[in-house]
């Protein structure tokens, strides 16, 4: 959670180089602001990677369980099928 100490103007951000050391150090989101609004969100690589890496799980997790619920519903075909009809689009010869 972002915490008041880690609101910063980007003019204050661009001035005091310490700044960017805590952020490394602490692993904390900064937000900075433009015009006392906020404008852009800066953090340490390490801590950004390990939220991509979050995220790309829970998209896989959620692209199973939406396959899971389609099957459930009967939506699928089996294999087999869906293999000779890539065949048959492909004009690829069968096995024997």
């Amino acid at each position: 959670m972002t915490q008041p100490i880690d609101i910063h103007s980007i003019t204050e951000f661009r001035r005091d180089r310490r700044l960017s050391d805590g952020i490394a150090r602490d692993r904390r989101p900064n937000v900075l602001t433009h015009n006392g609004r906020p404008k852009l969100v800066v953090q340490e690589v390490e801590a950004y990677l390990r939220i991509l890496e979050a995220l790309d799980r829970a998209e896989t997790l959620q692209g199973i369980r939406a396959g899971l619920e389609s099957v459930k519903r009967g939506e699928g075909k089996p294999a087999r099928k869906v293999i000779d009809e890539i065949r048959r689009k492909r004009d690829i010869p069968s096995d024997a």
